[in-house]
């Protein structure tokens, strides 16, 4: 029994919807989190296919919760292809929408105008459990730590951290070297 078959076993993974309106949920999910004036803004990150990957490969049950908006079987079986062709949704509903989009310098994102109308237009079409899927699936997506700032940060606390531990060495060879012991270098490395 390969994994989907195993998967489809213990788990219902029929997704509720397809492609074109997984990405129109998630742009009105992402706009209903942002409102502005009049309009809302879905602020949907240019990484947002590295951060998919990263939530989905979670190993804490996230890729069988969102099986209901992501058909993890051809998900898992070819991520390439399907990125390529979420992509060309995402392109397609825009389209479809007559939404404009303005990219965002500064944080990095895809920046999209909505109505409260529009966003009510396309939420209405779903029932609760799937709202609730995709809000929590929207807001792994909006997510500091799976951001590209947060894998920088992280880098930055790395070095200071071993910069610090060369400091801390540096420093112990000096007082070894002070109290007149000769080549302290081989007793730290013990």
């Amino acid at each position: 029994m390969n994994f989907i078959d195993e998967t489809k076993y213990f788990y219902d993974i029929t997704p509720v919807m397809d492609m074109q309106n997984f990405v129109m949920l998630l742009l009105a999910d992402l706009a209903n989190k942002s409102p502005v004036f009049s309009q809302n803004i879905a602020c949907l990150p240019v990484d947002y296919k590295q951060r998919m990957q990263e939530i989905m490969y979670e190993e804490n049950g996230w890729g069988i919760r969102f099986s209901k908006l992501i058909p993890i079987e051809i998900y898992y079986e070819n991520q390439k292809e399907y990125e390529q062709k979420l992509g060309l949704a995402l392109q397609e509903a825009l389209r479809q929408l007559g939404k404009e989009t303005d990219y965002d310098f500064v944080s990095d994102c895809l920046k999209i105008s909505f109505t409260q109308g529009e966003i009510e237009q396309i939420k209405n079409r779903y029932d609760p459990e799937t709202l609730e899927i995709m809000d929590h699936f929207s807001n792994l997506l909006q997510d500091y730590s799976f951001s590209r700032n947060a894998r920088l940060e992280q880098k930055m606390g790395n070095r200071f951290q071993q910069k610090a531990q060369e400091n801390y060495r540096h420093s112990l060879i000096l007082s070894l070297r002070s109290r007149g012991i000769k080549y302290p270098e081989k007793y730290l490395s013990q």
